[in-house]
C-alpha cells in the first residue's frame, strides 16, 4: 500500500509531465499560422481546455505504454536463455528423491515443493565443445569438500538432466567421479629459527587450501600452487619437483604447467606421506 507521501510525490510527477506536454502542444499551436486567431488569455479558453485534455490523455497513454514495456522486459528477462550458464543454474536445482513434474500450460518442468535439503548437487560444470555438452557434478561432504554422487544419485540426476534439456540438445552422460590425485614434491626453504613442526603445519595447510579453493573444473597451475605456499610466513623459497597427477582410477602423468582434473577437482594423494612429498631446508 502506498503512503500519503508517495501518492503526493506521484501526483507532482504527473502534474509536471502533463505541464511539459501542455507547453509542447501550446508551442505547436502558437507556431501554426492557421491557428493565429487563438489569442485568448483566459485560462478557461476552449482551445486551452482541449490542449490540457490532450495533455492528460497523452500522459495516461505514456503510463500504459511504460507498464507494458516493463511487462515485456520482465518476460524477456525471465525467459530461458539456453546457454551453458543457464543449464548449470538449472542443474543445481535437481532434488534427489522428488518427481519432476511438467506444467500442462507452460510445459515447463517444476517440483511440487522446492526443498533445498534435497538439492544435493553443489558443484556443477557445463562445457560445450565440438557439438557436445559435457557435464561434471559433485556433492559435498560434511566439511564442504566435493565428493562424487552415488550411482543411484547420478542415475536420477541423468534423468532430470534429460527432462530439462532443450529439444535436440547433445548432452554427454553426466560425470561424477572421485577426486583426481596430485603428487607435488617440493623443497621448502624456511627461516630456521621457526619450530619445524609449526612450519610444517602452515605449509601443509597452504598446500591443501590451494587445491580446496580452486573453482570447480578449474585448471591446476603449478606456478600458482608454488606462489600459494611461498606466501606462508617464514617461507623463503619453494622449489617444485616433478609434479604428477591422475584421475582417481588412472595412472600418473607428468604435469608440465597446468592440469585439468577429470573429476573437476583434485586432492593431494593421501597415500603419499606429506613428509615424503615435502622436504624442508632451514636457513
Amino acid at each position: 500500500m502506498r503512503t500519503i507521501a508517495e501518492i503526493l510525490e506521484q501526483i507532482n510527477i504527473a502534474k509536471q509531465r502533463i505541464n511539459e506536454i501542455y507547453l509542447s502542444i501550446t508551442g505547436e499551436v502558437n507556431s501554426d499560422a492557421t491557428l493565429a486567431g487563438l489569442t485568448s488569455a483566459s485560462k478557461t479558453a476552449e482551445f486551452k481546455l482541449w490542449i490540457y485534455i490532450w495533455a492528460c490523455m497523452s500522459y495516461i497513454q505514456e503510463q500504459v505504454w511504460e507498464e507494458k514495456r516493463l511487462e515485456i522486459e520482465e518476460e524477456v528477462n525471465n525467459s530461458v536463455a539456453g546457454t551453458d550458464q543457464w543449464l548449470q543454474q538449472e542443474l543445481l536445482k535437481f532434488q534427489y528423491g522428488d518427481a519432476l513434474l511438467i506444467n500442462t500450460t507452460t510445459k515447463k518442468p517444476y517440483y511440487a515443493v522446492i526443498d533445498a535439503t534435497k538439492q544435493i548437487v553443489k558443484r556443477c560444470a557445463v562445457v560445450s565443445s565440438g557439438g557436445v555438452t559435457q557435464i561434471k557434478v559433485a556433492k559435498e561432504n560434511g566439511s564442504g569438500d566435493p565428493i562424487a554422487l552415488s550411482a543411484p544419485e547420478l542415475s536420477a540426476f541423468a534423468s532430470y538432466m534429460k527432462k530439462i534439456q532443450f529439444a535436440g540438445s547433445n548432452l554427454g552422460a553426466p560425470v561424477s567421479l572421485a577426486s583426481d590425485k596430485l603428487n607435488a614434491p617440493m623443497t621448502v626453504y624456511y627461516n630456521g629459527t621457526v619450530v619445524l613442526d609449526d612450519m610444517k603445519a602452515l605449509v601443509q595447510a597452504a598446500f591443501n587450501n590451494y587445491l580446496k579453493n580452486l573453482p570447480f573444473n578449474a585448471e591446476y597451475k603449478i606456478s600458482a600452487h608454488q606462489d600459494y605456499i611461498q606466501a606462508v610466513a617464514n617461507v623463503n623459497d619453494v622449489v617444485i619437483g616433478v609434479v604428477q597427477a591422475k584421475a582417481n582410477a588412472g595412472s600418473y602423468g607428468t604435469v608440465n604447467r597446468v592440469y585439468y582434473p577429470a573429476a573437476g577437482y583434485l586432492e593431494r594423494d593421501a597415500t603419499i606421506d606429506f613428509d615424503t612429498m615435502i622436504t624442508y631446508v632451514p636457513q
